[in-house]
């Protein structure tokens, strides 16, 4: 796992190339975004995409996942039969979803990136 000063202007972007729920990495990243390791998942996904927004990246996007703190990942590269991979219901609405916190957080977060 390394730091890198990245081309598009971010000094904070990481190559991570652990498995996210390692103990390293979660210290890494709580460390990156300035939150303890104890952070809930809400906190860590503000966090990271308040760092994204400040890059300098012509494009980025966010996941729905993310804007509903879902544990459960989409999608596990390598994978084939052990799990239902692209099929998991979102657990809010679409109603829901343009009323929560978290997705307008995100919105907000990224509303501004790549004008710096």
């Amino acid at each position: 796992m390394s730091c890198w000063d990245c081309s598009l202007g971010h000094k904070k972007l990481c190559r991570v190339t652990s498995n996210p729920r390692n103990s390293n990495t979660r210290r890494h990243f709580a460390k990156l975004a300035g939150l303890s390791t104890t952070a809930t998942a809400e906190q860590a996904i503000e966090s990271v995409y308040r760092l994204l927004g400040e890059s300098t990246s012509a494009v980025l996007r966010a996941s729905l996942e993310d804007a509903l703190a879902v544990a459960q990942r989409p999608h596990v590269p390598g994978t084939t039969n052990q799990r239902p991979n692209w099929s998991h219901a979102l657990p809010a609405t679409a109603e829901d979803i343009t009323s929560a916190r978290l997705p307008r957080i995100i919105a907000d977060a990224l509303s501004h990136a790549g004008s710096k």
